[in-house]
């Protein structure tokens, strides 16, 4: 099947390789003209079982995979993909890959044993991507699946990417064309949800005074994952050659790339670990024992915070109604607990959700106060007939060099842009850190005045 020039299957795939979890999906086009998305339940090990050849493991479908992977080494660490893996974290987190997306670009992947082989974050998210493909390929009846689109989120890097593609490339997903060029399988996320979201509302899926396409549109896409947040904007219109196509541009990207799931998930943990330890104060001993076995302890109370984290998501969701519906109560306790398997000793404890956005307040930035006056927190550049994109180039360049390099003074503009030593002591780069929790957002901020003559140039 030839799309836009280039050969391609004619099973349509789509992955995407979430930080939390990873799904994978199929296209169809019905005879009327509809395309019609299906995300593929794929096969998974949840648990293990003793049987009298040896250990088996018990198999369930399901949408959705956790993006872990387990290095059994009984098997000369051999990687299993999904519930199983996620399971064994608590109990053994330096034998799991989790969260493997929030490390990718670094040359190595933190926390695991140094004897299991996949050692950077590509090669663990390989493993990840050959279960998806592997599992699809069988459901469909064909030997292999070697074209696929992964999304990956807008504010990925170039290293981030290259990164991605590499674990595409070992996963056996064709990267390059027959001549040598690369093909485009990377699909930033936010543009993902927008495709997704108008192919709805042509089907009749959404009702389009949600979104009327009719005339031009300005989008914001709001996307919290696991790892990653992506803020972006974007332009909706209609082609004026062919109304009928809709064409979207990107507008602006945020820079806040690093607060997700993940971030919550830990900062509530860091709160069980506190209040275990007091719950057993009166015992010195014990406690010691638990600060002497805070990873193990952590792996464990990470899982335990997802889990509430879900729970009460669900239960003050509108699914179960909210306001004076009956269905939630603000002072209600969640408890939440088990035995610690790395102490010995059991944690109990119980939340409101008033507790809770208490201790996840510092995500919320209600207390974070930027004057816009004198800093600015992105790039605005009013598009009057300059050179937009090379000057968007120089931007991303520069970001890169701060990010990658710890350049000083660039956080906006190239290295010949800042050549005058006075001009650079204007120029400040400001990381973001949101209270005792220390969460690098990673925003760059220019002086003000300095930023507006440095526009003028272009």
């Amino acid at each position: 099947m030839l799309i836009n020039g280039d050969e391609h299957n004619d099973l349509c795939v789509g992955i995407d390789l979430g930080t939390t979890n990873s799904v994978l999906a199929t296209v169809n086009i019905r005879p009327n003209g509809n395309i019609v998305s299906k995300v593929v339940d794929l096969d998974r090990a949840v648990d293990m079982y003793n049987a009298g050849a040896g250990a088996k493991f018990t198999l369930k479908k399901s949408p959705i995979l956790p993006s872990c992977v387990y290095y059994n080494d009984e098997k000369n660490y051999q990687p299993i993909v999904g519930d199983f893996a996620k399971g064994r974290y608590p109990l053994r987190p330096y034998l799991v890959a989790k969260s493997i997306k929030s490390q990718m670009g670094n040359a190595f992947v933190e926390g695991l044993s140094s004897n299991i082989h996949d050692k950077t974050p590509a090669q663990v998210s390989s493993r990840i991507l050959e279960h998806m493909l592997r599992n699809a390929a069988k459901i469909y009846h064909m030997e292999k699946i070697d074209d696929a689109v992964i999304t990956v989120p807008a504010n990925f890097d170039f290293i981030m990417r290259q990164a991605t593609l590499k674990a595409a490339e070992l996963a056996g997903i064709k990267i390059r064309k027959q001549n040598g060029a690369p093909r485009q399988i990377l699909l930033s996320e936010p543009r993902a949800v927008i495709y997704d979201f108008i192919n709805q509302v042509r089907n009749g899926e959404i009702a389009d005074q949600i979104l009327d396409l009719s005339s031009k549109k300005n989008v914001m896409v709001f996307d919290l994952g696991g790892g990653t947040l992506d803020i972006t904007l974007h332009e909706i219109s209609r082609r004026e050659d062919a109304p009928e196509i809709l064409k979207v541009q990107d507008i602006a990207t945020n820079r806040y790339t690093l607060l997700g799931g993940d971030d919550f998930d830990l900062c509530l943990a860091k709160a069980m670990f506190e209040h275990y330890q007091r719950q057993y104060a009166a015992h010195a001993d014990i406690v010691q024992k638990i600060r002497q076995e805070e990873r193990g302890v952590m792996s464990q109370l990470i899982n335990y915070a997802e889990n509430l984290k879900l729970e009460v998501s669900a239960q003050k969701s509108d699914a179960f109604g909210t306001g004076d519906s009956g269905w939630w109560d603000e002072d209600e306790d969640f408890p939440v607990g088990g035995n610690i398997g790395t102490t010995g000793y059991a944690y109990s404890d119980s939340f409101t959700a008033a507790q809770l956005e208490d201790i996840w307040k510092n995500f919320m930035g209600e207390d974070m106060n930027i004057p816009l006056s004198t800093s600015i927190g992105a790039v605005f550049v009013p598009n009057e007939g300059k050179d937009y994109p090379a000057l968007m180039k120089k931007v991303d360049k520069a970001l890169y060099k701060v990010k990658h390099h710890g350049k000083q003074g660039c956080a906006f503009f190239g290295e010949s842009d800042l050549s005058d030593t006075t001009e650079r002591k204007n120029i400040s780069q400001t990381q973001i850190l949101l209270s005792e929790r220390n969460l690098e957002l990673g925003a760059y901020f220019v002086d003000f005045e300095t930023f507006k003559n440095k526009i003028r140039k272009y």
